[in-house]
């Protein structure tokens, strides 16, 4: 039988995160096409500068959070929802609207 070896890490740390700009939420909706699901850890820097098929935290209403996509398309940038049903966003004031950009979804193997 083999040993087993287990290091314990610091996921800031080991993933390089900015603690000041870094924070984590817990996705509520699914995104097949960039692998989010319903539960997943999701950190989420509000440093970078969103680009084109970054999934981002975005104000959608007046004190609500969504989870979009940024999309360049015609001279405009717009947040498209995972959700064909709602419209897509004109994204007008990236500081306002952009609260930060999703770096890596963890994936929960047992439920929470």
């Amino acid at each position: 039988m083999a040993d087993s070896y287990f290091e314990v890490v610091d996921i800031k740390e080991y993933l390089s995160l900015d603690n000041a700009h870094t924070f984590f939420v817990r996705s509520g909706i699914t995104i097949k096409n960039a692998s989010i699901y319903t539960g997943d850890l999701l950190i989420v820097d509000r440093s970078l500068d969103p680009k084109n098929g970054n999934i981002v935290i975005a104000y959608h209403k007046v004190d609500e959070l969504s989870l979009r996509k940024v999309v360049h398309r015609k001279g405009y940038v717009f947040l498209v929802s995972a959700n064909p049903e709602q419209p897509a966003m004109i994204l007008e004031d990236p500081v306002e609207q952009i609260w930060g950009v999703v770096i890596y979804s963890v994936h929960s193997q047992i439920s929470i």
